[in-house]
Formats: structure tokens, sequence, C-alpha cells
């Protein structure tokens, strides 16, 4: 966006402990330096549901 104010930007993965797909957006989202949460669903039964 040229010129104009930042949008703050939330992020939140939702991913699995042995997932391959999990581990290389996070190694991403890490190497791009954009912060994110981090929700394990092998942990929560919710975000399970949710997903």
């Amino acid at each position: 966006m040229k010129g104009g104010a930042a949008i703050p930007l939330s992020l939140t993965l939702y991913g699995a402990t042995d997932c391959d797909d999990t581990q290389r957006t996070r190694q991403r989202l890490h190497e791009l330096g954009l912060p994110f949460h981090e929700v394990n669903i092998d942990q929560d039964e919710e975000a399970e549901r949710f997903v």
C-alpha cells in the first residue's frame, strides 16, 4: 500500500505436531519475520473441531 497506513496483521497457524505442512509454514513465517500465534490441534480439541 503506497503512501497509506499499514494494516495490522494477525496470523494464527492451526497445525499438528507431526504435520510437515505445519512445520514448513512455521519455518517460512519465521524466515519472513511475521509474528503469528500457533494453535496445536493435537492439544486443543475445540481448535481441532474448528479446522
